[in-house]
């Protein structure tokens, strides 16, 4: 049956090749032309086609996100469905999804697949250990749509860091769907110049309360200093019991896109590869070794890739607490 599947996929991506050719190109020129023009990275762009594709195909549900995608200028929610026509028609007609925009085992995880795993794993955090918090604190929040998905309680302070061009183009977006943002708090940082501990508690986060920090696809892009400066802050202003959530990247795998591709993923997301963990021997060790030194308690791991034959770890999915 599954060879049966694949063979009818196959012929319908050939007999939807135009549209999917039509609708790549026109993503690609939202994503990379429109995003340099508004100054934003690329990368954002990635993490919502994902959740786009997730939304559709049942593996989270995620309307806002939609929403959101509707309204972006560097984003095309007709040219997504035009390039996954094919996949779609699959899918409604014969359940079938292609391994490539699918959820991955554990530890099979590919560099095409980890987005999955990555969203559901800080969905599960979100799930898990909201309920306990006081504060949450989206850091480089970019596209996400956690907030409107989880963060709605009363009681609750929600804060969204992130560029300023970022922020406002998301919130217009958002404006235009007419859904509300006034729960959320958005503190305008820039991540490479200012301090945004600062702004954070210029903007009326409070030290004494429990809080979630989620920091979700940022680490591989900073600097060894930098990354352990961050989560030493979290350590500082984070009350007892606040929860840490990060993604941590392997050194063999941040130096396998440097070597591939480095200077055209520079060109078309704006964002350059630099801090890994050699995660080769032993994962679960050297990351606790590493969130020790600034103060916080590996309390899950979620090692991606260990199970692919051959391969190292692409990345360790972490959930901390101070």
């Amino acid at each position: 049956m599954k060879i049966i599947q694949v063979v009818l996929f196959v012929m319908i991506q050939l007999l939807f090749l135009p549209l999917l050719i039509v609708g790549s190109v026109f993503i690609a020129f939202r994503q990379i032309l429109v995003s340099k023009k508004l100054g934003l990275t690329g990368t954002a762009v990635d993490v919502l086609q994902t959740r786009w594709i997730q939304h559709y195909f049942g593996d989270r549900t995620d309307p806002i996100t939609i929403e959101l995608a509707k309204g972006l200028p560097n984003m095309s929610h007709a040219a997504m469905c035009l390039a996954m026509s094919g996949v779609i028609v699959a899918h409604r007609f014969f359940n079938y999804t292609p391994g490539f925009i699918s959820v991955p085992e554990k530890g099979k995880e590919t560099i095409f697949t980890l987005f999955y795993s990555r969203h559901l794993f800080f969905d599960d955090v979100f799930e898990t250990a909201l309920n306990d918090m006081e504060q949450v604190v989206f850091m480089g929040a970019g596209f996400d749509t956690r907030s409107f998905t989880y963060c709605r309680r009363v009681g609750l302070a929600v804060f969204e860091l992130d560029q300023m061009n970022m922020q406002k183009v998301k919130r217009q977006a958002l404006g235009k769907a007419g859904i509300d943002t006034g729960f959320i708090t958005f503190v305008p940082v820039d991540f490479n110049q200012g301090d945004w501990q600062q702004e954070l508690l210029a903007s009326g986060f409070e030290t004494g309360k429990k809080t979630l920090f989620l920091w979700e696809g940022v680490t591989p892009y900073l600097q060894e200093s930098a990354v352990r400066n961050t989560l030493r802050r979290f350590a500082e202003i984070g009350a007892p019991g606040s929860v840490v959530a990060l993604d941590l990247y392997s050194q063999t795998f941040v130096d396998m896109v440097k070597k591939r591709g480095a200077g055209i993923y520079e060109n078309t997301t704006g964002e350059v590869f630099g801090f890994g963990l050699d995660l080769a021997a032993d994962p679960r060790g050297i990351v606790e070794s590493f969130l020790d030194e600034a103060h916080l308690k590996l309390d899950r791991i979620e090692v991606c890739g260990n199970k692919v034959k051959g391969k190292e770890p692409l990345a360790a999915l972490v959930e901390a607490v101070v």
